[in-house]
């Protein structure tokens, strides 16, 4: 049975920021959460009184999303807060409905700041630099912009945040939002590729090379990608040969709990170079080839 959400891609910019707004009120409603800023004296301020010194004590956990971007937002000064890729990605994608990722932000020119800010906040350090905090349930990882791992490993120059969109994985992944002018930040045509279901890889290495395979092979499944771009095509045939299909069922059994990557679709890549190839593959010819007659 086929429980993938149902595709509804967005049209346009703002459209997304709609979807995301829609998300932020409806997580904090579902969970009950409301945030009323105090000052210092510590009565409820319904007027939006905010001290910056006041917040930097004040240790419980955050109470919804909203609060922690407003927050980093606000102890950013003039630096940015970005939400990046998989989140935007289901709300591109899905909709609200199909939201299934957790958050991730990242910071740029006011990490020093904000990180001691959201430590005092309950936030803890991850082992690769960043933070991680949970509002409720929500896992939300932060980190900074420049320390971004094909940063620090020399594979790509940091020019400024524009930069993050080089090192995702999927092209579907290659978005940020400024949370503080609400506006996006994407290659113009990652609504067209969006809509069209088009699949690419933007940036192929990976720490885990194995975990980059499998999520690339199983997006051709749960994102529903109609298109897959040569050179992705050529990026799994070139890592399919390093790993063998039982590495890699056994691989997706540990990581998501289930598997659907089928034989077929790993000896496709597999076996296929792609030379004779010029344009991107339509993925029902891979999945389910025409019978030879």
């Amino acid at each position: 049975m086929n429980t993938y959400p149902k595709l509804n891609p967005a049209k346009d910019e703002a459209a997304l920021i709609s979807r995301v707004t829609d998300f932020v009120d409806s997580f904090d409603k579902k969970n009950g959460k409301l945030s009323i800023p105090k000052s210092p004296g510590g009565q409820l301020d319904f007027f939006g009184y905010r001290d910056l010194s006041f917040d930097f004590d004040f240790k419980t956990p955050f109470v919804s999303i909203k609060e922690f971007l407003d927050f980093s937002a606000d102890v950013s000064g003039s630096g940015g807060i970005y939400v990046f890729g998989g989140a935007l990605r289901d709300l591109a994608m899905f909709g609200v409905s199909g939201f299934t990722s957790d958050i991730d932000v990242v910071v740029d020119r006011s990490w020093d700041v904000l990180e001691p800010a959201l430590i005092k906040r309950k936030a803890i350090k991850n082992k690769f630099g960043g933070l991680r905090l949970y509002v409720g349930k929500m896992p939300i990882d932060i980190w900074n912009s420049e320390n971004t791992w094909a940063f620090k490993q020399g594979y790509l120059k940091y020019r400024g945040i524009h930069s993050l969109l080089e090192t995702t994985i999927l092209n579907w992944d290659s978005i940020l939002m400024d949370w503080k002018k609400k506006r996006l930040i994407c290659d113009p045509t990652y609504f067209s590729e969006i809509r069209n279901r088009r699949l690419d890889v933007v940036f192929e290495e990976n720490p885990n090379r194995l975990g980059m395979l499998l999520r690339v092979l199983r997006h051709l499944h749960q994102k529903d990608a109609k298109k897959i771009s040569l050179r992705a095509c050529r990026y799994l045939a070139k890592e399919t040969v390093n790993f063998s299909f039982e590495e890699l069922r056994n691989a997706e059994i540990r990581s998501y709990k289930s598997a659907i990557i089928e034989l077929k679709l790993y000896d496709f890549f597999r076996f296929e170079q792609f030379k004779e190839y010029s344009e991107d593959l339509a993925v029902s010819d891979i999945l389910h080839p025409a019978p030879f007659v």
